[in-house]
């Protein structure tokens, strides 16, 4: 069976409006929407008895459509109905007695918070188990508001726990799933051995039916969305041919996913080549203040931004022409900017597109601005996190005095980069996407690759520092499969022909120095294409892979 979307569903969803009668043929429409499993929750209000003709009723439907349905807690409204199964919550009768009054052929799952419940649930051969609260609970979930929730992080331990069992079963999330975090749930909660096998949906009775509807059609497309973010080599069609879910068998065994950062060095020309070939549009969110110098930067490379500031346009432009990745810069935290930037966010998510996101003034020091960017980061998947030293160590988690790190003056010393690299490499491998930290030393890393680049003009930090992110959107359009790849190319591309800019004699200073900058990158991605000397640039590249982070 499959549990791969597994709705929760209270029988008061399906009272007549004035009436005592009850509406079963809404649970035809959650079906259609998306729902692979169904499960009633016993509602106070309604009479056993009443339970039961619902519950039966509710399984004619389900058994036309050949998926299961699961009675919580209720052994004996499972029995009289027909239901496939049960499903234990705590205070529930023990495993084994619910087993002998279902049979053999029923399912009973089990509900659970901790590491020593899931080795239980193993023991006792659970069908299936639910993880959960993974979030905190939404009005109308069933809870106990008094668990703490486990976030991305405690799922993945008690997945990772789970992987060492001999039997192996579908392991569920459960608590505070959305349409905004959905995504954040299925991709961050993988373990090293183990994946998330299904959600688990509340049919919230606050909602109408309508949006409930809804938003299990849009759960459903983003998690076929899913496989397009996964690193590594797939097929063109994999977003319409993988089963949802099943991703844990997708291995990145082709491409450059395995390559080192020396063997990924000579590739970076080819990556700028087809920037300038293709002139890539992407999606850009950013300030006023950093617009005119992503088009003049963009207009060097050969990229065409696409600006907007508008909710609608963010849902996904029309025509022919649509941008191939999205660079989402945290200007403005009003409710309306950020409704902005999760609608860009999730229309990228759903066409399987890249997504460059810039923190900017996430620290510690302004509780606002880190809760906008933690709540962005919530909404969707991330492909790359830019910030600097600063912004990265306060997402990465880390306290005050670890963050002080980033005071110190020599930061080309060994030993700062692979403190570093270390505390990038945490928040590539929780949030399983590409980390750049920048400063005088950059560092890159995606969980597996960690590297120090240390080209980059002074000047950079008096001007054209915020053109790095449409350079990198650029190199992510034109690179899907290796997103660090398509990183450390652009971060090379602007680094060395910053320095380049300060080398050339015009340069007297940040005015001249930015002009300067400008012609030396449309310059140097020109001659990329030329393969008797275009890639010659490159080998300025002061890279170098960080070892043992």
């Amino acid at each position: 069976m499959d549990f791969s979307l597994y709705v929760v569903i209270n029988p008061s969803v399906f009272r007549i409006e004035g009436s005592l009668l009850f509406d079963t043929e809404k649970i035809t429409e959650v079906i259609r929407a998306g729902a692979t499993a169904i499960q009633l929750r016993e509602d106070s209000y309604i009479e056993t008895s009443e339970f039961s003709k619902i519950a039966r009723a509710v399984h004619e439907v389900t058994k036309r459509h050949n998926i299961p349905l699961v009675i919580h807690d209720r052994v004996d409204i499972a029995v009289s109905s027909g239901a496939e199964g049960v499903e234990l919550g705590k205070g529930c009768l023990d495993y084994n007695t619910v087993r002998r009054i279902m049979g053999d052929e029923k399912f009973v799952g089990v509900a659970i918070t901790t590491q020593r419940q899931a080795e239980l649930a193993s023991r006792a051969n659970a069908s299936y188990v639910v993880i959960g609260p993974i979030y905190k609970t939404l009005p109308g979930e069933f809870h106990s508001h008094s668990v703490h929730p486990l976030g991305t992080a405690g799922v993945r331990e008690i997945l990772n726990y789970c992987s060492t069992f001999e039997k192996k079963v579908p392991y569920l999330v459960s608590g505070g799933i959305t349409v905004d975090n959905v995504q954040r749930v299925v991709f961050q909660s993988r373990a090293k051995s183990k994946s998330v096998d299904g959600i688990v949906l509340h049919y919230l009775v606050t909602e109408s039916h309508e949006k409930m509807i809804d938003d299990i059609v849009e759960i459903r497309n983003l998690m076929k969305a899913r496989p397009r973010f996964l690193p590594g080599k797939r097929s063109p069609d994999s977003i319409e041919t993988a089963p949802a879910f099943k991703l844990k068998t997708l291995k990145p065994s082709e491409g450059t996913i395995h390559f080192s950062v020396r063997e990924l060095l000579p590739m970076v020309p080819s990556i700028i080549t087809k920037v300038v070939e293709q002139e890539p549009i992407f999606g850009c969110l950013v300030s006023n203040v950093s617009k005119d110098l992503v088009e003049r930067m963009s207009t060097a490379i050969g990229s065409v931004p696409h600006f907007s500031r508008d909710f609608q346009e963010m849902k996904f432009p029309s025509g022919s022409l649509v941008p191939r990745s999205c660079l989402i810069q945290m200007d403005s935290i009003t409710p309306a900017a950020r409704d902005t930037y999760v609608a860009g966010l999730q229309a990228y998510n759903l066409k399987g597109l890249p997504v460059i996101f810039e923190p900017a003034g996430a620290t510690g020091a302004d509780f606002r601005r880190s809760e906008a960017a933690e709540s962005l980061m919530a909404s969707g998947y991330v492909t790359l996190i830019k910030g600097n030293y600063t912004e990265i160590l306060h997402l990465a988690g880390l306290g005050e005095e670890e963050r002080s790190m980033e005071k110190i003056k020599d930061t080309k010393d060994k030993n700062f980069k692979l403190e570093m690299g270390q505390k990038c490499r945490k928040l590539a491998l929780r949030e399983k996407c590409v980390v750049l930290a920048t400063g005088p030393v950059y560092v890159l890393s995606d969980g597996e690759r960690t590297a120090a680049i240390e080209n980059g003009s002074l000047f950079l930090a008096k001007a054209g520092a915020q053109a790095l992110g449409s350079i990198l959107a650029a190199c992510m359009a034109v690179e899907v499969e290796d997103p660090f790849l398509a990183s450390l190319s652009g971060l090379l591309l602007f680094t060395i022909t910053s320095d380049q800019a300060t080398g050339n004699g015009v340069t007297r200073g940040p005015g001249t120095f930015l002009g300067s900058f400008i012609d030396e990158v449309w310059k140097t991605s020109q001659m990329s294409s030329d393969k008797s000397q275009g890639g010659e640039w490159a080998t300025r590249a002061l890279c170098q892979q960080i070892e043992n982070c």
